[in-house]
């Protein structure tokens, strides 16, 4: 299965209190993180993680830890505004393939192939479903066609291929947006 999140913010020292988060401490919270994504990630799937996966001051062995700790044969990363460290560095991390462009990707849905573009920051497309991250606060923004996978809109869950298409697709007839393209 294919999943997707971003936003998490791991060993990020302020990001509870900017966020809101509903944690006491950052253990707290990146333990609860990682049981969620265990919870619905198995071993065997694929994790689209869109950026921001945790603070450009960490040492790589912290990151190699939670990385080890999270389901997922293949774990890719796009990194975000705070992915400060080189793609090499990532990948010694733990990460199979680390990338700082937007993706395109072609996704089985509905029994057929779908292109979908996948970036940290929302990106304004009227042709793709933009998966992305980035924003804190809304979900699906009037900016095209997207839909947001932060963690914290979430309740700390990773979503999968089948879930983000099932909301778009009831975000659209609940607004009245036609069809997806």
């Amino acid at each position: 299965m294919i999943w997707f999140t971003s936003d998490h913010h791991f060993l990020e020292k302020n990001i509870i209190k900017i966020d809101k988060r509903p944690y006491s401490s950052m253990e707290e919270m990146v333990n609860d993180y990682i049981i969620k994504w265990n919870y619905l990630v198995e071993p065997k799937d694929t994790v689209y993680h869109l950026g921001d996966f945790i603070s450009q001051y960490t040492h790589i062995n912290s990151v190699q830890k939670i990385l080890r700790r999270l389901n997922g044969k293949r774990k890719v990363l796009i990194c975000g505004n705070h992915d400060g460290h080189g793609i090499n560095w990532y990948k010694r991390a733990g990460f199979h393939e680390v990338v700082k462009d937007p993706i395109l990707l072609k996704v089985p849905v509905d029994g057929k192939k779908q292109k979908i573009l996948l970036s940290h920051v929302p990106i304004k497309s009227n042709v793709y479903l933009n998966i992305h991250g980035h924003n804190h606060s809304a979900l699906f923004l009037e900016i095209g066609i997207n839909y947001n996978v932060a963690v914290h809109l979430h309740n700390g869950y990773p979503q999968s291929l089948d879930i983000v298409f099932e909301r778009y697709k009831q975000f659209k007839k609940e607004n009245n947006n036609g069809p997806i393209k």
